[in-house]
């Protein structure tokens, strides 16, 4: 079913929370913001237990576009997501963050840029600050026009296109009603990677419509982490690319290698040391890294991987306790005494 023969709003805009009583006024003076008139808005209070479940239900008794989903045990981002997905009727699903801004135009903006092309995904740039410190970067997503599905998956692979889906509107259809694996953080990337492969058509809108805002208190940020979370993601990178036409998923193999080098095994060496955490996941990201280090996999991959990737990967496995202080002092200079993870968990070190 395309868009134009479904019936309902033309945009769905889903919003997960979790305890975020603080940044909800302002999430709702952005949404009636929205420059879009035939939207619905589907809240999912995830049992929260401070004031968020009353002031959702309270704006929404006085919005009939809004709805209010609520559960009362904390079931995580990922299947909040997934059950708003299953009650949103839009033709195109756009999933944002309370705690963030966007301008006011971003959906009309994507909605208008996705009918003309008549894309699957329709991504604009987005802007990340860190609360604590004031530090800007760009978050310029590059695939555009009629790329398949196959290119987006690259794209994704490569870090060409990121996994964050606040920047993206997606054609319901093509989301469908359960993408997100339950995994506590990296839901997002994975679902990018499993829907990635139906993908028809990309667009891009070359603005910056969205403000990403890294927080002390941020799933990433927490006390806690699950050590799985990554490599699941990089399993659901390997059942993409095998899913794909064998000679479509030799080509992705490098970028596949890249991927896992690049945002798996060195992030996941780097949040052990970034928090103290268990030896044996260190000694297997390693491993992994020493897997993709030999010759004949590196040639392939290395012009994705960028030397700086390649260099620390190297290090990792050759002098890990030099690679460890250098990589804490890099923390220690880059963050200082604002180190987000520090503020959140009450730890001694960056």
């Amino acid at each position: 079913m395309t868009a134009g023969e479904r019936t309902g709003p033309v945009v769905s805009v889903v919003v997960p929370v979790h305890d975020d009583a603080e940044h909800l006024p302002a999430c709702f003076a952005q949404l009636d913001a929205l420059i879009y008139e035939n939207l619905e808005v589907v809240l999912v209070d995830d049992c929260s237990v401070d004031d968020s479940g009353r002031l959702m239900r309270e704006y929404a008794a006085s919005r009939p576009h809004v709805r209010v989903i609520s559960s009362d045990v904390v079931r995580g981002v990922a299947r909040a997501r997934n059950t708003a997905l299953a009650e949103a009727s839009g033709s195109y699903i756009w999933l944002t963050d309370c705690d963030d801004t966007w301008s006011p135009e971003i959906v009309s903006r994507l909605v208008e840029a996705a009918e003309a092309a008549r894309a699957d995904v329709t991504m604009c740039d987005a802007e990340r600050v860190v609360a604590d410190t004031g530090a800007r970067s760009v978050i310029a997503d590059s695939v555009s026009g009629a790329a398949d599905g196959a290119e987006l998956l690259a794209q994704l692979l490569t870090g060409r296109v990121k996994g964050h889906l606040w920047n993206k509107l997606f054609r319901a259809d093509v989301l469908g009603t359960d993408p997100f694996p339950l995994t506590r953080a990296h839901s997002d990337l994975g679902g990018m990677l499993t829907l990635a492969g139906s993908v028809g058509r990309i667009a891009t809108v070359r603005a910056v419509l969205y403000t990403y805002r890294v927080r002390a208190g941020s799933i990433l940020n927490s006390a806690t982490y699950s050590w799985t979370d990554l490599p699941t993601c990089l399993e659901q990178a390997c059942a993409a690319v095998g899913a794909l036409p064998q000679a479509t998923g030799r080509r992705l193999s490098p970028a596949l290698d890249a991927f896992a080098l690049r945002a798996v095994h060195l992030p996941l060496a780097n949040e052990v040391l970034r928090r103290d955490g268990p030896s044996d996941v260190l000694v297997r990201a390693r491993a992994g890294i020493r897997r993709l280090l030999v010759p004949s996999r590196l040639v392939r991959s290395m012009r994705l991987v960028g030397t700086g990737t390649l260099l620390r990967a190297v290090l990792l496995c050759a002098a890990p306790r030099w690679y460890a202080s250098l990589y804490r002092q890099h923390r220690a200079r880059r963050w200082g005494r604002t180190d987000a993870f520090r503020l959140a968990t009450g730890g001694a070190r960056p």
